[in-house]
């Protein structure tokens, strides 16, 4: 093998001046052709991030366990590839560019097969323990994604020799793959989602890889056909990697101080990477993009701060405190933003809620940039550049992905259980503060007074956060759920876990991740949170619904009704957020639920309870699903979840769930059912015709009693009323009534499949409307 040609003739590290080979027209071109290839690769890998994150929430469920086991794997294969690919670029006589092309193509072969593969496996791993699936779940992207990080120290390797800088090589190469990851979030989130779904994206990114490979390895070969051509190289590259030695200046930091460094700031950086994903999660109500888009500001950011602090090590070489003060300046900056974020956005959701999320964004985009310029700054202290370069990179580049893992896992399980989103801001802050003041006691070479002085200003400024910041978010959750809003009820209640974030409003209402997610009442006269639906199923069930499964718990109240209709023995509710239950018990209509002994609450993921079940059917399932358009909705409204669903019933049984007034839902579940009926925006559906009976259901809401009341008085002229209010609104299936014209108020599914036509049914793959709900289309 030959070393290939660097992307420039070398620069002599420290002077500036330019070696005795005059750089040629072509290594100026493979530079640029080395920058565009690594920035394109980091667009598949984040596709393939984002697609198995969502196929492998069919085997882990949707809960935040599960998000960070796969995340957390990720970041294992990552760091694993980086180690392989330090070892390989200390090869003598290594080709680069063509052991890039060959990692590049066997990823993409790795990633056209990928969603067949873990289908296959989702239906054979159900069942397992959470370690268990861990292991799996790294087994099955182990490969691919050791191949991604393997690229890294292999390029720092090919880079370094023209460079003489590790931290401007580190730097460059790592803003090019992170700015193309952050630029597959929008294209993923804008463009391929909305329109092609997930087994499209899988094929896109395979090609994607499969072109930087051709790219690569044509530039490979055009390099050594000009060396044999008789284009001179530069000294540097006709020297064997043993002969390598380092002419910058002597390194300033021990490399195993740099390694603890790397790591605190991945777990630091990561941990802050949650924390903002939360917050604009619950500002934009469960918005499908939250992630991706809070990713993408995430990275766009990391790869600005790797730029500028690859420059910076550039510019300033041999010059430390110029460039401390540079990277200092950076985190001080972001230990403020960090400080005034809640508080700001706070009084920019009730004031101009149209800054708010710009206002997220951009903080989003600057504390990413102040932790991107880490890895660079590291490297350029602790790594020379010689043949070792790409080999010591890995090693730092896993100590920052340990960090990283080890972030993710405590602020995702511990941190996110134990506080609030206050109490994390102000942490964060203060980690931040600890991490900036333990960078600057390992600067050799500054004045001792700069890095006290830098220290010193961090520390005050999270003081000055954990004792401003508490009273200034006093009604944070409020601010962000109604934001300028008038007509609203004030948040008494809120609860935080690492599920998500619950609140209560003075008049009952229950909003789940700043969404409206129901209300405490189960009385149908004074009926706040459109209770007739499951009253309403007493004229569409079977005789006698012994068995029933609920899921989602919500406020209760629909349970409460359930499990007191007459008839039913037992309530099974699966809900993922075991803190919906400490709600319940501090309110008295619905509070005897979780004592009742008909009732079993499973705390689970919903669809991934389904899978596994294998009992005695049911008589009647109800889903409380949220509105269609929210993060993950399409996996309990797809037409594979609706499947499961008939397969769990017995042969009458009967399915209700929210369609929230959604054409596709309502398609989608008539599809699959072909018989049923519309009961205000909530679709019951059933494998045999639906026998609408009023007087069936005038019975049971006559014998229906909760907490041994009764729920209708017939003495009461209110509640007589409401019994003929009832039969009139809701006549049975297609049939008009006169005072809602020659539209009927009860639809079938005949007529639903004949309005929607031109409309796509839900699939686990197109997702349903979660991506396309911001362009006004279903």
């Amino acid at each position: 093998m030959t070393i290939e040609s660097p992307p420039h003739s070398a620069t002599a590290p420290g002077t500036g001046s330019p070696c005795t080979t005059q750089e040629s027209p072509a290594s100026a071109r493979e530079a640029t052709l080395i920058c565009l290839m690594f920035f394109g690769s980091g667009i598949p890998a984040l596709i393939y991030q984002l697609v198995w994150q969502r196929v492998l929430a069919e085997i882990f469920g949707v809960q935040i366990e599960a998000v960070t086991v796969i995340v957390t794997a990720f970041m294992i294969g990552l760091g694993c590839g980086s180690l392989a690919g330090g070892w390989l670029s200390t090869r003598t006589g290594l080709a680069t560019l063509r052991v890039f092309a060959l990692i590049e193509l066997s990823i993409a072969a790795l990633g056209a097969i990928s969603l067949p593969v873990l289908a296959w496996v989702s239906d054979r791993v159900l069942g397992t323990s959470l370690p268990s699936m861990a292991l799996i779940t790294l087994a099955l992207v182990i490969a691919p994604t050791m191949l991604m990080g393997a690229t890294l120290p292999l390029l720092v390797r090919h880079w370094v020799i023209h460079s003489g800088s590790t931290g401007e090589s580190v730097g460059r190469l790592y803003c090019m793959n992170t700015l193309g990851a952050a630029s597959a979030c929008v294209i993923a989130s804008f463009l391929i989602f909305p329109f092609s779904g997930m087994r499209a994206a899988t094929y896109l990114a395979a090609a994607i890889n499969a072109t930087i490979a051709a790219s690569a390895l044509a530039t490979y070969l055009r390099s050594r056909a000009s060396t044999n051509g008789g284009v001179m190289a530069s000294p540097r590259l006709t020297e064997t990697p043993a002969a390598w030695t380092s002419t910058g200046a002597p390194l300033a930091v021990k490399f195993g101080a740099c390694l603890w460094l790397a790591a605190l700031g991945g777990g630091v950086s990561m941990s802050f990477e949650v924390f903002l994903f939360r917050t604009i999660s619950f500002a934009s109500g469960g918005n499908a993009s939250a992630f991706a888009t809070t990713l993408a500001m995430f990275l766009a950011g990391l790869a600005m701060g790797a730029q500028a602090a690859g420059r910076w090590c550039g510019d300033a070489a041999g010059n430390l405190p110029r460039l401390a003060h540079r990277i200092l300046n950076t985190q001080l900056a972001a230990i403020v933003v960090s400080a005034a974020l809640l508080p700001i956005a706070g009084a920019l959701a009730v004031r101009s809620p149209v800054a708010l999320f710009p206002f997220l964004y951009l903080a989003v985009f600057s504390i990413g940039t102040a932790w991107g310029t880490l890895l660079p700054l590291l490297s350029q202290l602790s790594i020379a550049p010689d043949h070792r370069a790409g080999l010591r990179t890995s090693q730092l580049y896993l100590a920052n992905i340990a960090g990283s893992a080890c972030g993710s896992l405590f602020t995702g399980f511990v941190a996110m259980q134990c506080f609030g989103l206050v109490q994390i801001s102000i942490g964060l802050t203060l980690a931040g503060a600890v991490t900036l003041g333990r960078f600057a006691s390992v600067l050799p070479g500054t004045p001792r007074n700069m890095r006290r002085r830098y220290t010193v200003a961090a520390l005050v400024f999270a003081l000055c956060a954990a004792w401003l910041v508490p009273p200034m978010t006093r009604d944070l959750f409020g601010a962000l759920e109604y934001k300028s809003a008038t007509d609203t009820s004030a948040v008494v209640d809120v609860l935080e876990n690492r599920h998500g974030i619950v609140t209560v409003a003075a008049d009952g209402t229950v909003y789940g991740g700043g969404m409206y997610d129901g209300k405490f009442n189960v009385d149908p006269i004074n009926d706040t949170n459109m209770v007739f639906r499951p009253y309403g199923l007493a004229a569409a069930a079977p005789p006698a619904p012994r068995r029933v499964l609920m899921v989602g718990l919500s406020s209760g109240s629909w349970a409460q009704v359930l499990v007191n209709m007459p008839g039913v023995e037992s309530l099974t509710v699966v809900e993922l957020n075991d803190g919906y239950a400490t709600l319940i018990d501090q309110h008295p209509n619905v509070a005897s639920l979780l004592r009742n002994p008909k009732v079993t609450l499973i705390t689970d993921d919903g669809r991934r309870w389904l899978r596994q079940y294998r009992a005695q059917p049911f008589d009647m399932i109800v889903m409380n699903t949220t509105f269609f358009m929210r993060a993950h909705a399409s996996l309990l409204l797809s037409r594979e979840m609706l499947t499961l669903t008939r397969d769990r019933l017995a042969p009458d049984g009967v399915l209700m769930y929210n369609t929230t007034s959604s054409q596709r839902v309502q398609r989608t579940g008539c599809e699959v059912f072909g018989n049923g009926v519309m009961l205000g925006n909530n679709l019951v559906l059933s494998t045999s015709p639906i026998r609408w009976d009023l007087s069936r259901w005038r019975e049971a809401m006559l014998a229906w009693r909760i907490d041994g009341k009764p729920v209708i008085d017939p003495d009461n002229p209110a509640h007589r009323d409401y019994l003929r209010g009832f039969a009139q609104r809701f006549p049975g299936p297609d049939i008009a009534t006169a005072d809602t014209g020659t539209t009927p108020p009860m639809p079938s599914c005949r007529t639903i499949l004949a309005q929607t036509q031109d409309v796509t049914a839900i699939t686990d793959d197109n997702m349903g409307s979660e991506w396309r709900f911001r362009y006004g289309i279903e």
